[in-house]
Order: structure tokens, then C-alpha cells, then sequence
């Protein structure tokens, strides 16, 4: 993601409500979307909602940040 890109995507991120359900299909969403939330000032929400995971090597990375991973599939 260039970072124009990256710099629209966080103030979007900003005017979403809490999502209900995030999906990680890999260790690098994680990451990314862990990135973009705290510069969003939106990362309490990987705490407050369902995450799920795609295999366990996502999961595992959720769980090296801090964050669970309620569903893996």
C-alpha cells in the first residue's frame, strides 16, 4: 500500500463504527491492519470484537500482538 493510500484508508477507518467480525487471511493482515488501527486510534477495537483467523500460523500472530483470535478456521 503506498502511503497516499495508506493515509486515506486511516482517516476511513476513522468514520466506521466498531465492526462486529474481522477476518485475517494471513499473518500480514494481521499486521497490516494492526498498523493501520493504531494509527487510526482505532486499535482497542481488535479487542473488542470477534477476530478470525485463516490456519493457525494467522492465529499465532494475533496472539504474539496481544490479541485473540476467537474463530480459527
Amino acid at each position: 500500500v503506498r502511503e497516499s493510500q495508506s493515509e486515506e484508508m486511516v482517516q476511513r477507518i476513522r468514520c466506521l463504527a466498531r465492526p462486529d467480525l474481522i477476518t485475517f487471511t494471513s499473518p500480514s493482515t494481521v499486521r497490516g491492519l494492526v498498523g493501520l488501527l493504531q494509527r487510526a486510534e482505532r486499535v482497542q477495537w481488535m479487542s473488542e470484537t470477534v477476530n478470525a483467523s485463516v490456519g493457525p500460523v494467522t492465529a499465532a500472530e494475533l496472539t504474539r500482538l496481544g490479541f485473540s483470535s476467537t474463530v480459527v478456521a
